[in-house]
Formats: C-alpha cells, sequence, structure tokens
C-alpha cells in the first residue's frame, strides 16, 4: 500500500489539538446517556487517531511503522463519517429511522475496506491510487452530503431556538472539510496546520451548542404555530431537569 500521509512541521500544533479533543470526549463521557453523545465521542476519537496517525507517521523512520499509522489514519477517515451520520440523525430527530439493520448497511463497506486495508499484504489489493481508495471516497462524501440534507430539512422545519441549534450544527463539520481538503491538496506552506484547526473549530462548535443551548437534551415536542409564536415563555421539563421545548420567548427570557 502506498504512502498517503504528508511529512509534519506542526506537530507542536497538533498534539495541542489532540489534547484539548480528548479533554472534551472526557467531558462529554457524564453525558454518554443522552441520543447523540456517544456518535460525537467517536467522532472526537476518529479526529484524534487521525491527527495522532499524522504525527507518528511524521516522526517515524521506519517504514513498517509509517505504513501502520497510514493503516490506522484510513481507520480514523472511516470512523468519521459515519460517526457524524448517527449523530445528526439522533440530535435532528430522525433517530427512530436508524435501525440495527441500517446501521449494520452503512458501515459495511467501511468495514470491508478496513479489513482489505489491514491484510493488504497479503494480497495488495487496496493503493491509494485504486479505484478501491476512490469509491470508499465517493462512499463518504456521498454519506456527508445526505448528513448535509438531513441537517438543512432540520433547519427547514424547526423554528426559534430548535433552528438556531441546527444551523450551528450544520456549520461546524464546514471547518472540519475545508481544513481536511485545504491541508491535504494545498500548496500553500501553512496548508497542513489548517486540518488540526479545522478539526477544533468543528468540535468546539459542536460541543458549544451541546453546553450552551443543551442541544442533546431538547426535544421538538410542541411545534405548532401558537406556542412557538405566542408572548408568552413555554417551556417543557421533565423531572430531571432537563428542557424538552422551549419557545422563543421562554429562550429570550433565559
Amino acid at each position: 500500500m502506498e504512502i498517503a500521509l504528508p511529512r509534519l512541521s506542526g506537530i507542536g500544533l497538533h498534539l495541542f489539538v489532540i489534547i484539548i479533543l480528548v479533554a472534551l470526549a472526557a467531558y462529554l463521557c457524564h453525558y454518554r446517556k443522552t441520543p447523540g453523545v456517544l456518535p460525537l465521542i467517536a467522532s472526537l476519537g476518529a479526529r484524534v487517531l487521525w491527527l495522532t496517525c499524522i504525527v507518528m507517521f511524521s516522526v517515524s523512520s521506519s517504514l513498517h511503522w509509517q505504513l501502520v499509522w497510514n493503516k490506522l489514519a484510513f481507520l480514523s477517515g472511516y470512523i468519521l463519517v459515519p460517526s457524524w451520520f448517527v449523530f445528526i440523525l439522533q440530535v435532528s430527530g430522525w433517530g427512530s429511522w436508524l435501525t440495527w439493520h441500517r446501521l449494520v448497511a452503512i458501515i459495511f463497506a467501511p468495514a470491508v475496506t478496513i479489513l482489505i486495508i489491514f491484510t493488504n499484504e497479503w494480497h495488495g489489493w487496496f493503493t491509494v491510487r485504486g479505484i478501491l481508495h476512490w469509491l470508499m471516497l465517493d462512499y463518504n462524501y456521498l454519506l456527508a452530503l445526505v448528513c448535509w440534507y438531513i441537517n438543512l430539512q432540520w433547519i427547514r422545519q424547526s423554528s426559534g431556538l430548535r433552528r438556531r441549534q441546527a444551523v450551528i450544527i450544520a456549520i461546524g463539520p464546514l471547518f472540519s472539510f475545508s481544513g481536511q481538503v485545504t491541508g491535504l491538496f494545498s500548496q500553500w506552506v501553512y496548508a497542513p496546520m489548517l486540518l488540526p484547526v479545522g478539526f477544533l473549530l468543528s468540535a468546539l462548535i459542536w460541543c458549544w451548542a451541546l453546553l450552551h443551548w443543551r442541544t442533546l437534551n431538547i426535544i421538538p415536542i410542541a411545534k405548532d404555530t401558537v406556542i412557538t409564536n405566542m408572548g408568552d415563555g413555554f417551556a417543557v421539563v421533565d423531572n430531571q431537569g432537563y428542557i424538552y421545548e422551549l419557545n422563543p420567548a421562554a429562550a429570550a427570557m433565559l
């Protein structure tokens, strides 16, 4: 298998971002029973693995270990988009669509590809310029487009606080995507540093939406126009204090 990862100069920045992402994932473990948190932690873990692979590939002098870190980088890439897909389904209210059968169907192609990559020395079916590599890239980008479509539908169908939440969730991956594309394909000397910065900004935006607006604890129950547009504040709270619904007037008060 050919080497796909670039040599790296900004190791300090990558290590700093890794530490922040690990800290965010550790903190989110307190909310692990809340819908959407586990795929968000998986997404952060995939980013940490990806950045770690870049750093270790850069400092490794052994071809064997460069190949190992390169394979793990592919593993992290194939975890990142499916975890985003599960996350956006759960926080947008489409979580009931995701049955175990559909989840297995979604991860089947990445799982088979990862198996092929880690057994590549036996058959050599996977190269960074091969058809399988480009098919998996197309699969990941197609799944990413589906994620944005669901997010846009969430924005279109919601209002008030929920719409602002949906917009924030949609903005986050843009930093990650732009940093990845620019870092991998641009010839600018500082371009590789845009990847960890994009990962960090994306993670911070999602976590800010979780902690500031409690996105993962707010479920759209009362959506009728009267409650949304009424001048009085309206909130639905469960016996644990989690907010299930909040109209714009109540959001302004709080």
